[in-house]
């Protein structure tokens, strides 16, 4: 596996060989499992559009890449570091972008620049439809009534992964540490949370709405957390009321709310 220098793998695995396969050969790296084609380590050290996980600079946060398997999709969490905590990741002068290192950016520098008719054309930001204090987004998770507590968990068709115990929905919609992710930062900024069993950690990817609404960046970022698992404050708050009655087992803030 490759850990070439000038290259931050997010804590992936990669080929040695990956310049010598095909572009569109798949495996070049594994990030839990195999990753799409254009994941390499140029992919992964650049981090376009993932605005804590920049090397050019100290961002006081270290960042983790996941490939979702059958899928082009690739999960991105962040996590501080520094002061006390872990040790943040060296600094790269010229991320991914390595003399002699990365062809296929060699050969992108090159090429003539395209005219303005061919380059796709950014769709406009979102204009919010809703008060983002006024909601809870529960940045990709779910919550519900559980034994009488909320209790939050990431579920996909392997199963369900309950985050720790102090992750509620409050706890999410209002991160303390996570300054991309409070509701001011909405219009610019989504944020993906990520939780594992047994694991204290909860990881935290911000992505940039400008940059993943670009057309040729599609597939690039986590989609946003589905509206429908949103809910006001307001109506939260009486779900939680309702735990009084209703029992355990009640779904909070889904799809099919108490």
């Amino acid at each position: 596996m490759y850990l070439g220098d000038g290259y931050n793998l997010r804590t992936c695995e990669c080929r040695k060989d990956w310049e010598e396969m095909p572009a569109d050969a798949v495996g070049k790296c594994r990030c839990n499992t195999e990753c799409p084609a254009f994941v390499d380590p140029a992919f992964l050290t650049a981090a376009a559009g993932q605005g804590l996980c920049q090397l050019k600079e100290e961002t006081g946060y270290n960042c983790q890449a996941e490939c979702v398997a059958g899928s082009q999709e690739v999960k991105w969490y962040a996590s501080p570091c520094g002061n006390g905590r872990v040790a943040c990741d060296p600094r790269v002068a010229n991320p991914g972008a390595k003399a002699g290192a990365a062809p296929a950016a060699a050969a992108a520098a090159a090429a003539p620049t395209p005219s303005p008719s061919s380059v796709p054309v950014a769709s406009p930001l979102p204009k919010l439809g809703w008060d983002p204090r006024e909601v809870y987004d529960l940045r990709g998770l779910q919550c519900e009534l559980l034994d009488g507590k909320e209790r939050c968990f990431f579920e996909d068709a392997q199963g369900r992964e309950l985050c720790p115990e102090h992750v509620t929905s409050e706890w999410l919609a209002f991160p303390k540490d996570q300054y991309l992710c409070q509701p001011e930062m909405a219009e610019k900024y989504y944020c993906i949370a990520g939780c594992q069993e047994g694991n204290p950690e909860v990881r935290w990817g911000a992505n940039e709405v400008a940059w993943c609404d670009d057309p040729k960046n599609k597939g690039a970022c986590t989609p946003r957390s589905k509206r429908e698992y949103w809910r006001s404050r307001s109506g939260a708050a009486a779900a939680l009321a309702a735990m009084a009655v209703g029992g355990s087992g009640c779904r909070l803030l889904s799809v099919s709310s108490c």
